[in-house]
């Protein structure tokens, strides 16, 4: 007998002498079948026993909210819930919707009733983690690792559990999130903004670069990314490369107008490249634009201290012009500002204790 065949009569008589591992090994067989079976018939149930007609619906919603008519995609869903409540998708797309518009609370309650009827899904739980972000609920973390888990292919899954992993873990890892996602939703430019945010925090100015290039071929109308494009190149001084800044802040502005940071920089990056006059529309634009804050905007030293930034570069054109008036005004606004920021200084400042 070969040594062959030799450890072949050695292995059957180690299983008959355990019948009882082979029969376990049998069972745990035909449990992991089963499971499967289970597993493919509810997915097979989910895709092709909805009725074509909803979704049919749910996609025109979809659709309403790519062309900006978000009443009538929200109609369309609410109508849908009410008529067929056992329908799991409009629910995560209200909750989506409110989501993505700052209303987490909202959101939560079309996950709550989507959860007391048993029709929890993948991108539920995604909503579920996206509300507890925003809320900052303890839960989040977990409800993002979750989500990541059961709907591995979702971008918003990855870049929720980012955008936490930021906060508790630092840039790293959350960058590494985002770069998931990014690969699995690479036309969204909102990844690579986020992305480029977050190099800007780190001064990776290469990063920045990148990612503002990248936002800028897959949706070159971004204004964020033209105003990431020339910070960084604004960082690496050179007569071309300010005069690229330059170009890059103003189709920030072009885009859009609103942010005072984009006039501001525009102005500054003129300045440098000796053109002072056409710097000068662009630093009062800024000038209006920062006094004006957004819904719940607080006011910051940071934006205090980049008002009083513009004031001194308009200082630095009034003042040789022998604007005596203006110069007045623009010292008093910074004498102002500098005070405030003393004041919320004091406010944060620890207490002394006495030795």
């Amino acid at each position: 007998m070969t040594k062959k065949a030799r450890s072949s009569k050695k292995k059957e008589k180690r299983l008959e002498s355990q019948p009882g591992k082979r029969a376990g090994y049998r069972i745990g067989i035909a449990l992991v079948v089963a499971i499967m079976a289970v597993a493919g018939a509810f997915w097979l149930r989910a895709r092709f026993m909805v009725d074509p007609t909803l979704l049919a619906r749910d996609s025109e919603g979809v659709r309403l909210i790519q062309e900006g008519k978000d009443a009538q995609a929200v109609a369309i869903w609410n109508s849908l819930i009410e008529q067929h409540p056992s329908y799991p998708d409009p629910y995560v797309q209200l909750a989506e919707f409110d989501n993505s518009f700052g209303y987490p609370d909202r959101a939560l309650v079309f996950l709550q009733r989507l959860k007391k009827r048993g029709l929890w899904t993948p991108q539920a739980q995604v909503e579920l983690a996206e509300a507890y972000v925003q809320l900052k609920d303890p839960r989040a973390l977990k409800a993002a690792e979750l989500a990541v888990r059961v709907a591995p292919d979702s971008s918003r899954a990855h870049t929720t559990l980012g955008t936490l992993y930021a906060k508790i873990y630092g840039s790293k890892r959350a960058l590494d999130e985002v770069a998931i996602a990014q690969k699995l939703s690479p036309n969204d430019p909102t990844l690579y903004i986020l992305a480029g945010e977050t190099y800007k925090d780190e001064r990776e100015v290469d990063q920045v670069k990148a990612q503002a290039r990248k936002c800028i071929a897959v949706a070159p109308n971004t204004a964020e990314a033209w105003y990431l494009l020339g910070w960084a190149l604004e960082q690496n001084p050179s007569p071309q490369n300010d005069t690229q800044a330059a170009a890059a802040f103003k189709r920030a502005t072009e885009l859009n107008p609103a942010p005072y940071n984009s006039w501001m920089e525009l102005g500054n990056m003129l300045m440098q490249t000796g053109q002072r006059q056409a710097a000068l529309p662009a630093l009062e634009r800024a000038r209006i634009q920062s006094t004006k804050l957004g819904y719940k905007e607080p006011v910051t030293q940071d934006r205090l201290q980049q008002r009083i930034l513009i004031d001194h570069l308009l200082l630095e054109i009034y003042a040789p012009e022998g604007n005596k008036a203006k110069v007045a005004e623009l010292q008093q606004e910074t004498d102002n500002l500098s005070a405030q920021i003393r004041s919320m200084q004091h406010k944060t400042a620890p207490p002394k204790h006495a030795i």
